[in-house]
Parts: C-alpha cells; structure tokens; sequence
C-alpha cells in the first residue's frame, strides 16, 4: 500500500522549473545547462524536455519516464525542479527578513581610522583619529543597554589599524567581557588586523579580555607580499606577520585572508601548501579575497574571468590539502551590515551601516555620552529598503545571490549597482557558482534517458 501511495503522490505532484534557473546552451547540439542561483547548483537537460517544462507544468511520474526517478529527485534536492505550488520569491524573502531583523546584536568597532601599513591597493581614509578613553566609557555603556535586549554579541575591533590602539582595545573588550558574563549571553569577540603589531604579549592579554579569533590579512609568499603590503616607510611586512601569525594560532582561532588579484593570484599555490603543512586543524580558516575597486567608483566586487577560474581552483587546491576554506568571491548579497542590530561605530562615536566608507555625511547616527543612540533619518533607508519592493529585482535570476546589490552605493554613490546590466549572466554564473562553493548537482554530465 505504501508503494502505492508513494506513486500515486508522484503522479500527482505537479512541477515545474524554478524561476530562479538561468539556461545556457552548451557544446552539445540538443542540449541545454541549467544554473539554480538559490541552490548554486547546476544540470543539463535535453533541449526537448527543457522546452516541454517551459511551456506548463509536469508531473513528477511523467518526468521519470523519460528521465528515471533518480535524476527527478536530484532536480528536485537542486532546486531546478519545485513543486508548482510553491512561492519561491516569498520564501527568500522570508529568508531574507530573517537575517535583516536577526536578533544578536553586531558590533563593528573602530578605534582608529589610522594604520601603520601603507598597502599599495587600500582605500580607506586614513585619519589620525582615535577613540578617546571617554568615547570607550560612553561605548561600553551602550553595550550595557545592548545586553538588556539582545541574547548576544557579536564584537569585531575594526581599522584602520586596531591595534594602534592596542591598549584600549585590550581593557574595553575586558569591561565587555564582563557584562557579558554578568548577563549570561553568548559573546564571539574578533580582532581584524594587518597583523605586523600582533606580537606575542599582546596577543595573551587581548585574548585574556575575551578575543577568541584574529582576522589577518596577507598578499601571498614572501616576495609577493612584501611588494604589496609594506610600512608607511617602505619596510617590508611578511616575516613579522608569520612570526605574530604563528604564535596567534597557537592561543586563539586565525582566520587568515588572502587577497587576490591579477597580480598575485598565479603564485598562492605555494601560500596554499605552506599553510597545510603546518597542520593547525580547525583553529586556522583560509579565505581568498578580492582585490576591488572603492565603493564610490563604478564596480561590483565581481572579479575578472582568470581570476574567478584561478581562485575556484585556489578553493579547491586548499580544501583538498586539508585546509578550512571560507566563502570566496561574490557578487554584493545579503550582508551582515544590512541588518537592523548591526552598527559599525567609528572612532569618534559616529555610527555607521558600512566599514566601506567612514565618511561623515555617511553617518546614521552617534552614540551619545550616556550610551544611548541618537539616530538620524538615514538610519531608517536600509532597513526599510528591499529588493523585493522593486520590480526589476523580483524577476531577476540574480536575486538569491545579491538580493538588490549594495545599499552604500546605492544610496550614497548613485552608482550602477545592478550585475545583470553590466554583465552577460550565464558567463557570470560560470564564473560565480564554482567560486560560491561546490555543486549540489549530481549531474556533472547531460541527463540521458534511463
């Protein structure tokens, strides 16, 4: 009877392509490739059962004749195939709310605006601006209100160069450390630094205050780097970063990012190997990075050809030495800045949406003396702004991985923010899924009749 039932549902299930399917044609005549942006998955179909799907719905009885049951249920997990019932636009918008109005609280902090380091490809405006001792107390007051409310916290030191400011650094995190503790909430505390001040007595007492990761940022071997990352002076950087790198690792989690560009890339091989034979398992996470242009100028953070093909390949070389890779490349999404609890707080208190930009006009806001937030009227446009309001988004292919691009240039820079007007899709998403990670499709290979 099961049996039964089970076939009966599958002649009854109605299906039909997702709208988030992108086709291309490929080499073979006869054939057409799928890309699913929500799944990052892909397929090919015969170009007859493709053109029958795209005129009305199936069944998923009728499909297995011509497919097998196998290949149905595989387009189905990929998400190629829905029920035709679904709302796939309201699901991700439900997905998407979710992550806006995520209840933790992230805090970005910036200390100073300065940095020791005078990196040929950055555009960050550096300021000789730091945070005050007062600015700390009005800082940790507000993260007092933050523990009434929030069940966690989220704190990343930010630059600039944080550690120029290492001490205040050490003794606010502590102060935090502690209310949190007083408030029984969950804390993830990180540090994102060049790492060439990182050295070894500083590194126990910020972890002592509670940082339990470091985000370190280097160019690639030695020779690589060296022309690329260097002081204010024009010394080179790398041999200091490693040694403050290595002792880091050894006391907290690093997660080391790699900046790529076409200079660089065709030499992270050997980056690659060296980091897998140190073997530090879980405690080190590698990720590759674009080099992009600054968020006021016409650019997407979508890297070239080469340089996509070259560091999908990067992924792959380090997953398969046994490294912990993180995400990669993408097309501007869903960032954690667009969320509602999300605030990044510059040095003088001024209150931000986005690390990409410290400029004044930019501000949303400030943290005023006794920790509360005094919020201005621009506070309100991100959050109240969605791409599913908009109609060229909502019948766009790309809107699982961009949701509606960046907000900063959007609002600020008025800057042609949209992939999909400046780029061919399909050559896009060849480049975009491999990068995004790996396949879900159990296809690599046309679907052919059973």
């Amino acid at each position: 009877m099961a049996i039964l039932k089970n076939m009966k549902d599958r002649v009854d299930q109605k299906v039909r392509l997702s709208v988030f399917n992108h086709s291309n044609t490929t080499k073979n005549p006869g054939w057409v490739r799928l890309f699913n942006t929500r799944r990052r998955s892909s397929a090919q179909l015969e170009l007859a059962i493709f053109r029958d799907l795209q005129t009305g719905a199936s069944t998923s009885y009728t499909l297995e004749g011509r497919l097998g049951m196998k290949q149905v249920d595989s387009l189905l997990s990929d998400g190629i195939l829905v029920d035709i019932e679904r709302d796939e636009i309201d699901e991700i918008r439900t997905e998407y709310l979710s992550h806006r109005a995520a209840e933790d609280t992230t805090l970005i902090i910036v200390p100073t605006l300065d940095c020791n380091m005078n990196c040929s490809y950055c555009f960050v405006h550096r300021r000789a601006v730091r945070m005050q001792p007062e600015g700390a107390d009005a800082l940790v007051r507000f993260v007092q209100s933050c523990a009434q409310v929030s069940p966690s916290l989220n704190i990343e030191w930010f630059g600039g160069e944080p550690l120029l400011s290492h001490r205040l650094v050490t003794e606010t995190q502590m102060r935090i450390s502690r209310i949190v503790a007083d408030h029984g909430l969950t804390c993830r505390a990180a540090v994102s630094t060049n790492g060439f001040l990182l050295n070894k007595r500083r590194i126990r007492g910020l972890v002592a205050a509670g940082i339990g990761r470091f985000n370190i940022t280097i160019d690639g071997p030695q020779r690589i780097h060296d022309f690329r990352r260097f002081t204010k002076n024009g010394a080179p950087t790398f041999n200091i970063i490693l040694k403050n790198f290595l002792t880091a690792v050894q006391h907290a989690t690093v997660r080391l990012t790699i900046m790529v560009d076409k200079t660089n890339v065709m030499h992270m091989d050997e980056i690659v190997h060296y980091l897998a034979e140190l073997r530090f398992g879980n405690r080190l996470s590698v990720k590759f990075k674009a080099v992009t242009d600054p968020p006021n100028e016409q650019s997407f953070d979508t890297p070239s050809h080469f340089e996509y093909a070259r560091t999908a390949a990067l992924q792959e070389l380090a997953r398969r030495v046994g490294l912990r890779v993180q995400s990669t490349f993408k097309i501007r999404g869903l960032c954690v800045k667009n969320r509602i609890n999300t605030f990044t707080i510059g040095p003088d208190l001024t209150l931000f949406r986005c690390t990409d930009s410290f400029d004044k006009k930019e501000g949303i806001g400030f943290v005023r003396n006794d920790g509360e937030l005094e919020l201005r009227e621009t506070a309100l446009r991100w959050p109240a702004d969605e791409p599913f309001s908009r109609p060229d988004c909502k019948k766009c292919v790309l809107l699982p991985l961009c949701f509606g691009g960046c907000p900063l240039r959007r609002y600020h820079y008025q800057s042609n923010w949209c992939p999909a007007e400046t780029r061919d899709v399909g050559d896009l998403l060849e480049e975009v899924l491999p990068v995004l990670g790996p396949s879900t499709s159990a296809f690599p290979e046309p679907l052919r009749n059973p």
